[in-house]
């Protein structure tokens, strides 16, 4: 079973026993939006719900905040997109990067609403 250690305002670690396997890291845009702008479960420990718990926990902290909503991202070339909308989050827009950037693929933009969470 995981637990969650805040590490930051902005930084949540994810632990399995006593070793650190991952982390979220998320902002506020505009000062008001929560963004995740990563997420990173260490290779190993992949498939086994540790995202999907980590994730749990951040729009549970999010809602007892006060906040109805979250935005994500991940590249349309990475599998992060499926990830997402497994959980509910549903797509609202994509920004190309390939011209300003060495990425070569769009940047997906998903959000989800929290409801009785």
């Amino acid at each position: 079973m995981p637990y969650f250690k805040i590490d930051a305002p902005f930084c949540i670690s994810v632990w399995n026993a006593e070793k650190s396997i991952g982390s979220l890291q998320w902002t506020l845009l505009w000062g008001e939006v929560p963004f995740l702008e990563k997420i990173w479960i260490d290779a190993p420990e992949r498939r086994k719900g540790f995202g999907t718990q980590a994730m749990t926990y951040f729009e549970s902290m999010l809602a007892r905040a006060g906040h109805t909503c979250a935005l994500v991202s991940t590249r349309a070339d990475e599998d992060g997109q499926h990830f997402f909308r497994k959980l509910g989050y549903a797509d609202c827009g994509a920004l190309d990067m390939r011209k300003f950037t060495q990425q070569n693929a769009a940047e997906i933009f998903l959000f989800k609403t929290f409801e009785n969470l």
